[in-house]
C-alpha cells in the first residue's frame, strides 16, 4: 500500500521494493479526489449495505457471447440490478429490454444515455437499478 507521495508511513526499509509510481498513486491523494478508487469503492461497499439484491440476490448470466463483456442480473425480492463491465479497449454493444425502467445505481462513467441499444465503453462499469 503506497500511502503517501514519498510511499510509506514509517522510516524503515520497506521488505519489498517500492512502486515507482507512488507519486502519483497513493491514499493520500486519493483522499483529495472525490472521483478517486478509494470513493468508488466506498460507494459500492456502502451499496451493498443498503441494497440487498446485490449480496443476496439469485444471479443470472448476460451476454455469455460476448468476448469481452462480463455481465449478469440479480433479483431480489422487488429489486433488479444488471452489471455491465467491460474489460477491454474497444466498445461494446448490448440491447436490453425495458432499459428505459432502469436507472444508472453506480459507473466509472458520469454521463450515459440509457436506449435499448447501450453502448459500454472502453474499460467501463455501470451498475443498473430498478423497483420491480
Amino acid at each position: 500500500m503506497q500511502w503517501t507521495s514519498s510511499g510509506g508511513f514509517s522510516t524503515h526499509t520497506p521488505w519489498i521494493e517500492m512502486n515507482p509510481r507512488c507519486k502519483d498513486i497513493n491514499v493520500e491523494d486519493a483522499l483529495k479526489d472525490k472521483d478517486s478508487i478509494y470513493y468508488f469503492y466506498k460507494k459500492l461497499i456502502e451499496l451493498r449495505k443498503t441494497h440487498k439484491v446485490i449480496s443476496v440476490g439469485t444471479y443470472t448470466p448476460l451476454f455469455e457471447e460476448s468476448d469481452c463483456l462480463y455481465a449478469f442480473k440479480r433479483n431480489y425480492e422487488n429489486e433488479e440490478l444488471i452489471v455491465l463491465n467491460n474489460f477491454y479497449d474497444k466498445q461494446t454493444t448490448v440491447s436490453i429490454d425495458n432499459i428505459e425502467d432502469y436507472e444508472v445505481m453506480i459507473s466509472n462513467y458520469q454521463d450515459h444515455d440509457l436506449k435499448k441499444e447501450l453502448h459500454i465503453r472502453p474499460y467501463e462499469t455501470v451498475a443498473l437499478y430498478k423497483k420491480k
